[in-house]
């Protein structure tokens, strides 16, 4: 999951609008679910809100996932109980 601050630049009127979205997802504790379009490709997004502001991440759909397993087969350490 990709995840990343949304920030406005279009001045006092935009911020209006994430100021309301960023208050009712705070106080409700629900997440939007949306769509962004990036690099001519939809993806889903999930936005929160976050200490003050607003966290969009990238959603993926399991089709999507990669299978973790060749990524690990190479490791053969164990976990020292004592690191911490």
């Amino acid at each position: 999951m990709t995840s990343i601050p949304i920030t406005s630049s279009d001045g006092d009127e935009a911020d209006e609008g994430y100021a309301i979205m960023q208050r009712a997802l705070a106080e409700t504790g629900n997440v939007a679910i949306g769509q962004l379009i990036m690099g001519g490709r939809a993806h889903l997004v999930g936005i929160k809100a976050l200490k003050g502001g607003l966290m969009l991440s990238i959603l993926r759909y399991a089709d999507e996932l990669r299978d973790f397993t060749p990524y690990f087969e190479g490791i053969n350490t164990k976990a020292d109980p004592e690191a911490g």
